[in-house]
């Protein structure tokens, strides 16, 4: 076993050695393999590893290790003495599932595709004090929700991380800016801001953080579709966060397959309760203004006003 410190583990084997300079001066050379390692909760399939220490300084001249279905690639440098040091590493093909793999215990957010990218590291005292790293995304889909391809930048340190990204998926458009996420508080913070989006991508993200005892009002909101513009800010547990919205507009609205024109609104969603400070919607001369709250695990409290809406439009829309 191979415990550099807690979180790490798995087997090694010392492949080539050499020991040569002087008694005051010394020079030792390693090559390591290893296989089935264990990186906090990242597995890794291989890794290939040389070294040299002179002194009390250690070079890590090559790393090379398998793991989230990619390959990962490093060098970098430890003093023995200071107990720090730093790493450069480059990723490619990485399974964007496998790397987060806290997001998914939470069976809320289910990633997937891949990420690459390079970063450096800087630590000490078996603790992260640095890093900064810029990459690229590919294939990813969050909730079954198609995001397609984009970049990403994070720096920060072990406890605490900013960074943004955006991703696009033909004239679909999503981007996280101004984001911080507390590692040890397991909290998220940012801008969110979408473009070409259409309820029903909304609604197959989201509907993992309802609660279920609400089925009635998940159905209905399964029933709305249109095109969306979304500004927004994220706060809280990043298992179950808040939501403010600035803005949110929807064209070609409709329910139940029923046109309705265009919708605007705004409000913010607080512990499960969704409060609507303003929704307006404008179907040629018929308009309607709603405001209220949703429980997702109790009652929707709504009220509003309704001027010129065709009355067999709205039967097509809610039968029954």
């Amino acid at each position: 076993a191979l415990p550099i410190w807690e979180p790490y583990a798995g087997l090694v084997a010392v492949q080539t050695s050499d020991l040569s300079g002087t008694l005051e001066d010394p020079r030792f050379t390693l090559s390591v393999i290893g296989k089935d390692l264990l990186a906090e909760d990242l597995q890794i399939t291989g890794l290939d590893a040389h070294a040299t220490l002179t002194g009390h300084k250690l070079a890590l001249d090559a790393i090379q290790a398998r793991t989230a279905n990619g390959l990962v690639v490093a060098d970098g440098e430890y003093d023995l003495d200071a107990e720090g040091g730093s790493v450069s590493l480059t990723g490619s093909n990485l399974d964007l599932a496998a790397i987060l793999p806290t997001l998914q215990k939470t069976n809320r957010t289910a990633l997937a595709g891949t990420v690459g990218g390079k970063a450096n590291i800087a630590f000490a005292h078996k603790m992260l004090t640095a890093v900064t790293a810029t990459g690229t995304l590919a294939g990813v889909k969050a909730n079954g929700t198609d995001l397609g391809a984009g970049v990403w930048n994070v720096a920060g340190d072990g406890h605490k991380l900013s960074g943004s990204a955006q991703v696009s998926f033909g004239t679909r458009f999503l981007a996280l800016e101004n984001a911080t996420a507390d590692i040890d508080a397991s909290t998220l913070s940012s801008d969110v801001i979408t473009s070409n989006l259409n309820l029903q991508n909304l609604y197959q993200f989201a509907s993992p953080y309802w609660i279920s005892s609400n089925e009635l009002g998940m159905e209905r909101l399964a029933l709305l579709d249109g095109d969306v513009k979304l500004v927004s800010h994220i706060d809280g547990k990043w298992a179950n966060p808040d939501l403010i919205i600035s803005s949110f507009e929807a064209d070609k609205l409709s329910y139940n397959g029923v046109p309705f024109g265009n919708l605007t609104a705004s409000g913010k969603r607080v512990s499960g309760v969704w409060d609507i400070a303003a929704l307006n919607l404008v179907d040629g001369s018929a308009s309607a203004t709603v405001r209220g709250t949703i429980d997702e695990a109790a009652d929707t409290k709504l009220d509003g006003e309704v001027h010129n809406f065709d009355l067999g439009k709205l039967a097509a829309a809610f039968p029954g």
